[in-house]
């Protein structure tokens, strides 16, 4: 497979391809070298792709996200993101598979360094952890600092749509329920949200039914004509798109997930319907800074990540304001802020197309 053949490949990318066809090891490590001579920090993600191309254009597409979540946090490093496909050959290597992945990782140097994203569990990283020494978030938990700084840019959010940070009486539809999902889910609840609330596991859905017994319930696709003011995704990326968009009745949309704008056409679609998107990027990076600083100081520190967050806070409000005065979606005037603050300049970057 030609890295030309990605749309999202740009100059500033380093790919490392990592087999082993006996236990059925196949992932993709991607470093978007926005900044030079400094790691790239990105989680790993183990996930189903119908194919190598799907699998390699999500790292791609996430690392350069990460690229800009640090510059958002403000943080001298720079993006990256690695994805191992999963199929039932490594889900039965599982040990395995982390056992010898972490070996490529560690034979990078310091390239790369990761942590635990989508399908990789906290055992997953303490299996790695024995093989390299370029693994994070042993000892933090940033599935709830990532919901924490959610819920910070909600309420930021609300201000802006309704003026007024209160969040009690407010309705929220809350899309995917893993471990950022259910930190953000009970936030929200002990603030006195009415949720509504969907996952994709039919089991997870009634385990959701006794743990949140005073919200609703629905199915996965009717999670998008919820009447509620904020719609927050929680789960993958690529859900506001042209056949979600039109249905959304909310006024704004926060949530946890990365990537959620398929594409930018997307974001003026929620711009024309005065829907008000914060940027995920922007409101997630409370995951990012908690493992950078157990990196930078070897122990997390709350007061310090609570920082991080009040400082993403005000450049939320930065982008809000920027909105108003240019009407462009916010999303693409965080790109142009992070463009900035990367670049020195709004960077357009020279994509290989064939």
């Amino acid at each position: 497979m030609q890295l030309s053949h990605c749309p999202e490949y740009t100059p500033q990318h380093v790919v490392f391809e990592i087999r082993d066809p006996e236990i059925g090891l196949t992932a993709f490590v991607a470093v978007h070298k926005a900044r030079y001579n400094v790691p790239g920090f990105g989680a790993t993600r183990f996930w189903q792709y119908s194919s190598e191309e799907e699998a390699l254009r999500d790292a791609l597409r996430l690392s350069r996200l990460m690229s800009y979540k640090g510059a958002a946090a403000d943080l001298p490093y720079t993006g990256a993101k690695a994805v191992i496909m999963y199929t039932e050959k490594a889900a039965e290597h599982r040990k395995e598979i982390f056992e010898r992945y972490a070996k490529a990782v560690e034979s990078l140097q310091g390239q790369f360094i990761t942590g635990t994203d989508v399908g990789v569990t906290n055992e997953d990283v303490q299996d790695m952890s024995h093989h390299t020494s370029y693994v994070i978030g042993k000892n933090v938990d940033p599935a709830f600092f990532t919901a924490r700084g959610v819920f910070l840019g909600i309420e930021i959010t609300l201000q802006e749509v309704f003026g007024s940070r209160e969040i009690r009486g407010r309705h929220f539809a809350v899309q995917g329920a893993g471990k950022t999902g259910m930190a953000l889910l009970h936030m929200l609840k002990d603030a006195g949200a009415d949720l509504i609330i969907t996952d994709t596991n039919p089991q997870r859905r009634e385990e959701l039914r006794n743990e949140f017994p005073l919200a609703a319930i629905c199915e996965p696709q009717d999670i998008y004509e919820a009447k509620v003011d904020v719609f927050c995704p929680c789960a993958l990326g690529g859900v506001l798109n042209h056949d979600t968009i039109p249905l959304l009745q909310c006024r704004a949309v926060a949530g946890s997930a990365n990537n959620q704008l398929c594409d930018e056409l997307s974001a003026q679609e929620l711009n024309q319907r005065n829907i008000l998107y914060a940027p995920d990027y922007v409101i997630n990076l409370g995951g990012l800074a908690s493992v950078v600083d157990e990196f930078q100081y070897h122990t997390a520190d709350a007061d310090r990540i609570e920082e991080k967050l009040h400082d993403m806070t005000a450049l939320l409000e930065d982008i809000f304001t920027r909105r108003r005065d240019s009407h462009m979606p916010p999303s693409v005037v965080a790109d142009e802020v992070m463009q900035e603050r990367l670049y020195g300049s709004v960077f357009t970057p020279t994509y290989v197309l064939n």
